[in-house]
């Protein structure tokens, strides 16, 4: 039997997480010399070179891994995301900033994604969108959908969707994680051991 048949849920692919263990450590370098930005061209090349690539690389990977399962996007990236939202707001918004949550609208407080929590929000939206995709891709040509997403998130560039809930990094980054999506079939061997 194929390896790539044996892949389940809960089967690690190494090359994949190597790639976002790599990613993981860049990103923990961009912020750790982001501070450093004006004093020195080396630490702004470096920043400027992680800050080009870490994130379509996670996002790509996160296309090549993504299923069509809204079963796994309710009970895991949705769970997720409202912890740590729940986490966050107890934690930092209120505790260590003062935030008054009685000041804010409902989505501000609870929905609207803080910081770093975009990313699974994003996951969400578009493990959703891929029930749309797979239909669109029936009729219209894999370049195609890329080509037009790649244009809204450069057009995202010009105007100001950040509000609500970080749309501007869910439009820009989608079409990464749509090439991993597409792709993916290219890495279905046992070489590369993606189903």
């Amino acid at each position: 039997m194929k390896r790539s048949a044996l892949l389940n849920d809960f089967q690690r692919i190494k090359w994949i997480d190597t790639l976002k263990g790599i990613g993981i450590i860049l990103v923990l370098i961009g912020h750790f010399i982001e501070p450093y930005l004006a004093d020195n061209c080396i630490v702004n090349t470096m920043f400027t070179i992680v800050y080009s690539f870490h994130m379509p690389l996670f996002c790509m990977l996160s296309g090549v891994v993504a299923k069509k399962n809204v079963k796994r996007v309710l009970l895991y990236y949705c769970w997720i995301y409202i912890i740590s939202q729940l986490i966050y707001l107890g934690a930092v918004r209120i505790h260590l900033l003062g935030y008054d949550i009685s000041s804010n609208r409902l989505y501000d407080t609870y929905i609207l994604p803080f910081w770093h929590l975009w990313y699974l929000y994003a996951l969400i939206l578009w493990s959703i969108s891929l029930y749309i995709i797979d239909i669109l891709q029936k009729h219209i040509p894999r370049c195609l959908i890329l080509v037009f997403t790649y244009t809204i998130s450069i057009l995202c560039g010009f105007i100001d969707v950040e509000k609500p809930y970080g749309l501007m990094r869910v439009f820009t980054f989608y079409p990464f994680f749509l090439f991993g999506y597409f792709y993916k079939g290219f890495l279905n061997s046992e070489k590369w051991g993606v189903e």
